[in-house]
């Protein structure tokens, strides 16, 4: 078992057909960090990918609001105030985030 404490936190560390496998099981619980690698290891074995998924970005998020801003129940205004906002996201440095 690949299981270390680095300040309070225990981490895991492993390796599989070569690759190496690292990460925080973000619990101060040695039992808890067990089934944690445990976990951990069993994905791996699956193929899947043991990294975080990123955030969707506003860009590709804004398609999705308006058109449920168009079949909601909103105040006209309401709709017209979300799609404003929308305008203005889209044509600012947020984009990308």
């Amino acid at each position: 078992m690949s299981l270390f404490p680095q300040g309070k936190v225990w981490y895991y560390l492993f390796y599989l057909n070569g690759k190496r496998f690292r990460g925080s099981t973000k619990t101060e619980n040695l039992k808890k960090a067990q089934c944690i690698y445990a976990d951990a290891t069993v994905r791996a074995e699956a193929g899947e990918s043991l990294k975080p998924q990123r955030a969707p970005v506003i860009q590709g998020f804004v398609p999705r609001f308006l058109e449920w801003v168009d079949k909601a129940m909103l105040e006209p205004k309401t709709k017209a105030d979300y799609k404003n906002g929308c305008r203005l996201i889209l044509k600012s440095g947020l984009l990308g985030m």
